[in-house]
């Protein structure tokens, strides 16, 4: 679910980041917490109402910004990258984690469909 994955992006953005680790994980940990559904397709809002959260939270400017920039449509939608390197590891690691979450879900599909009863 969503807990899991935002546990596994902020981990992940902590061990791999050297230099902004505490930062990055927390923003890992709160960029698609006001998520409204969690089926790997992301509304086009979440990143705007949860840097609203980590802003009424006290979080450092860097990391709302992070937060408001992750997400990868905009790229497409907007033809912008994001525009600091925080919010562009968070995005890396949102889509790396977002990716073997969608791989390992479909794999257990498939075993689904050949699963031979005994």
């Amino acid at each position: 679910g969503i807990i899991k994955h935002l546990w596994c992006v902020s981990l992940f953005s902590y061990i791999d980041s050297k230099k902004e680790n505490v930062c990055l994980a927390r923003a890992g940990m709160l960029h698609d917490l006001t998520l409204e559904h969690n089926n790997y397709v992301a509304d086009s809002t979440h990143q705007k109402s949860a840097a609203q959260l980590a802003r009424k939270i006290g979080e450092p400017l860097e990391e709302i910004k992070a937060i408001e920039d992750h997400l990868f449509f905009d790229i497409v939608r907007l033809r912008r990258v994001p525009q600091t390197r925080l919010a562009r590891k968070l995005l890396l690691y949102d889509a790396l984690i977002s990716t073997q979450e969608r791989i390992v879900s479909l794999e257990n599909k498939l075993k689904g469909l050949f699963k031979i009863e005994e």
